[in-house]
């Protein structure tokens, strides 16, 4: 897989030119609960006053250009260069800069490991990262989470220990965004293991406070390493093409073609090939329709000695957008807790199992101090049955809105699911041992919208009315099946029993919502 064989090259090869900085490291006092600074002093200045001046500077520098992300559109992703500052500081300042403004309640960090393998991920589950302009605080909740999606994601800080591509980027969010917190994440693997990481990651945001709307993902990867400019220069505009086309697919093609021509010194296109092709998944889930390419430029442009033309790093700069959604016109409501979660699960499993027994519903209540039980909310309950095939569907049934608090709306829908959906026979006694229960509840009320533009794919459920005609698809639905916008309401359309191009019609109306989503 090319994936895995370029990022064994990115911990084997020398790192010169633009992968280390030209000070020695120095050492500094931390807080035994924080990460101390592998590489302040060697690939950015360890002085506070020096590295916030220095920052500040690539910084300014971006934004004389007018670099800002388009009207109409906000950002998803970046992708950002994680060389020494001398050499691609200017490069990431034009990634960060397009972030003025912008409020986020955490980056998740996605990057390459250079000094320790891994197989998956390693997530970063400590307090936080210090830095010279202070300390980086983990979203450690989110980070738990992630990691206790996955069995190829692990809490695992030895990656992390001496690793530089998530490190610098943690002064450029402290002076763009200021106040942030992290979710540190190194990936490696095969194409079966990132898509794993990417489905796990995804799910773990959307089902975080604020999901996708309040998460930005930061991309770290150099370009190409060590041919001569003109082959670095050929083969960056190749690869980050590809990376800006949004199809994980291409990008992984574009680097077999290119590294089939065996160029002279070139070792890898993207030293982060493996992270830029898991943020990509992640970033079509969040609703990411468009990439802006910022900057270019390679170690040679620093203009330093010993950095010659005849061997160079590439580094770009990239934004990711979707199309923007006022945030106040969907004000969500608490999660669940987990206790609430497992209360239901066990809820809408009993009373399937009880009129089973007995052809009787059974009563549920809520035990104390789980206030959100007794809250009417919407939900959905989707039924699968699991096989050597995987999940496969068995029933879904649910409700926008409803008069009945959720301790008594979840067993309904969990029969109507049962024994109700017309697309699939009755369940049976027997069909129990390899049922899997999914709750879907909902964090908001259903939401109009005034355009298909506004639906934010894998974030919000989306409904379709034309005339009699409705039907809609839970926010997850999309990103499992790897569907676009596009191809989402075309699906939709086949669902309502419409053509495939109806919601194009001027009859066509969209409301949106979102959900809560936990399964057993």
């Amino acid at each position: 897989m090319a994936m895995r064989r370029l990022l064994v090259a990115a911990i084997s090869v020398a790192v010169l030119l633009g992968c280390r900085g030209k000070e020695k490291p120095v050492s500094a006092s931390v807080s035994p609960d924080l990460r101390p600074p592998a590489v302040a002093g060697s690939f950015y200045p360890a002085d506070p006053v020096q590295l916030r001046t220095a920052v500040d500077g690539f910084l300014s520098r971006a934004r004389r250009s007018g670099v800002a992300i388009p009207d109409g559109e906000e950002p998803v992703a970046i992708l950002v260069p994680h060389a020494g500052y001398d050499f691609s500081g200017p490069c990431a300042a034009f990634a960060y800069a397009a972030l003025d403004g912008r409020q986020f309640d955490r980056i998740v960090l996605l990057g390459p490991p250079h000094t320790v393998a891994v197989q998956g991920a390693a997530v970063y589950c400590g307090a936080g990262f210090q830095t010279p302009l202070g300390a980086v605080p983990v979203d450690t909740a989110l980070a738990r989470a992630i990691v206790g999606s996955s069995s190829v994601i692990h809490d695992s800080p030895a990656p992390h220990t001496a690793e530089h591509s998530l490190e610098v980027q943690l002064p450029f969010l402290l002076e763009t965004l200021k106040k942030v917190s992290i979710v540190p994440i190194l990936v490696m693997g095969d194409s079966a293991i990132l898509d794993s990481v990417a489905r796990s990651i995804i799910d773990a945001v959307r089902s975080s406070n604020g999901g996708f709307s309040r998460t930005l993902f930061v991309i770290s990867t150099d370009l190409a390493h060590y041919p001569s400019e003109a082959d670095a220069t050929a083969s960056d505009r190749e690869i980050l093409s590809a990376f800006c086309s949004l199809d994980p697919g291409k990008l992984v093609a574009a680097d077999r073609a290119i590294m089939a021509r065996k160029l002279p010194k070139l070792s890898c296109t993207m030293c982060g090939l493996d992270a830029a092709y898991v943020g990509l998944q992640i970033a079509r889930a969040a609703g990411a329709t468009m990439a802006h390419l910022l900057d270019t430029r390679t170690s040679a442009d620093a203009g330093i000695s010993g950095a010659g033309a005849d061997s160079v790093v590439g580094y770009g700069a990239v934004l990711v957008s979707r199309p923007a959604v006022k945030a106040s016109r969907i004000p969500l409501k608490e999660p669940l807790t987990t206790d609430e979660q497992g209360f239901l699960l066990r809820s809408a499993r009993t009373s399937i199992e009880e009129y089973l027994k007995t052809g009787k519903r059974s009563a549920s209540t809520a035990p104390a101090g789980n206030a959100h039980l007794g809250e009417r909310r919407g939900c959905f309950v989707t039924l699968y049955e699991r096989s050597e095939a995987g999940l496969q569907l068995h029933g879904c049934i649910g409700m926008h809105e409803s008069a009945l608090p959720l301790v008594q709306l979840v067993p309904e829908m969990a029969l109507a699911s049962a024994f109700e959906d017309p697309r699939f026979p009755p369940l049976t006694a027997g069909e129990l041992r390899t049922l899997t229960i999914e709750i879907s509840v909902y964090r908001t009320g259903v939401v109009p919208i005034a355009s298909p533009d506004e639906f934010v794919v894998g974030e919000q459920g989306i409904i379709l009315r034309v005339g009699a005609a409705e039907a809609t698809f839970l926010p997850q639905v999309a990103t499992e099946q790897g569907w676009d916008r596009r191809a989402t309401f075309e699906n939709l359309c086949h669902k309502a029993g419409l053509d495939r191009d109806a919601w194009k019609s001027r009859d066509a109306h969209f409301s949106v919502y979102v959900t809560q989503a936990f399964r057993e």
